[in-house]
């Protein structure tokens, strides 16, 4: 297992409800949906980080970076274990691209990214350099989730995001297996102004729709990776 640790600046999680269907069939085997109230959950990963460096490494050493993840709510069909199946994920950092799966196991794309964070409002706009992912997302401070999620309030949905601490990249013969660990987990319902997510649009558009979105901000964070064959034993 290797360990980075970093500070997450901000870390925003929009969630769509989608069709269990669709969702099956861009799962791994190993894989099935989490469903929700009879949907499928797919989302989006936008976090800010500073400083990541293995630890005892000093904070100005670290790496900055903002990175963009697309990513599905799963279950281990075996365990039952929760987690989420990263489908793709890209950072501004090219150092972070070129070293990911070297140093770390988690595999990284370089996209443009540029926030603009004024507390109240994030406006995110990624653009990978490889086709597929681009992203144009606004988000403001909302007072609740919206009256059609299905959860039933901000503490239900930030509980559910929080036990799906785990996330799984398969990639050929091997299974990236990347696990965060935050303690302390305060976050902050938004509302959306605008989202275009050019993954999740491909694949699901038929039924997609918005479900919630939630932001934390200032933790400190352990990453705990580990690469093994995609049929390790349960």
């Amino acid at each position: 297992m290797t360990t980075l640790q970093s500070h997450i600046v901000r870390r925003l999680l929009v969630n769509f409800r989608t069709d269990p269907g669709l969702v099956a069939a861009q799962l791994p085997d190993r894989l099935i949906a989490d469903e929700v109230g009879g949907f499928a959950m797919v989302g989006i990963c936008a976090i800010s980080l500073r400083s990541i460096r293995p630890p005892g490494v000093p904070t100005r050493v670290g790496l900055s970076t903002d990175n963009v993840a697309q990513r599905i709510a799963v279950r281990d069909a075996d365990t039952g274990e929760r987690g989420v199946y990263v489908a793709r994920r890209d950072t501004s950092s090219r150092i972070a691209a070129s070293l990911a799966a070297t140093i770390f196991p988690a595999r990284l794309g370089h996209s443009q990214v540029t926030v603009i964070d004024d507390v109240e409002r994030v406006n995110l706009v990624s653009r990978p350099n490889r086709p597929g992912a681009e992203l144009d997302l606004v988000v403001s401070a909302a007072d609740g989730l919206g009256a059609d999620s299905v959860f039933d309030g901000v503490d239900t949905a930030a509980n559910w995001l929080r036990d799906a601490a785990v996330g799984w990249t398969f990639e050929g013969d091997r299974v990236e297996r990347v696990t965060l660990d935050t303690g302390r987990w305060p976050v902050t319902p938004l509302r959306i102004e605008h989202v275009r997510s050019q993954w999740h649009h491909d694949r699901f558009r038929a039924s997609l729709e918005f479900d919630h979105a939630l932001i934390v901000r200032d933790l400190h964070a352990r990453w705990h990776g580990t690469s093994m064959p995609s049929d390790y034993a349960a």
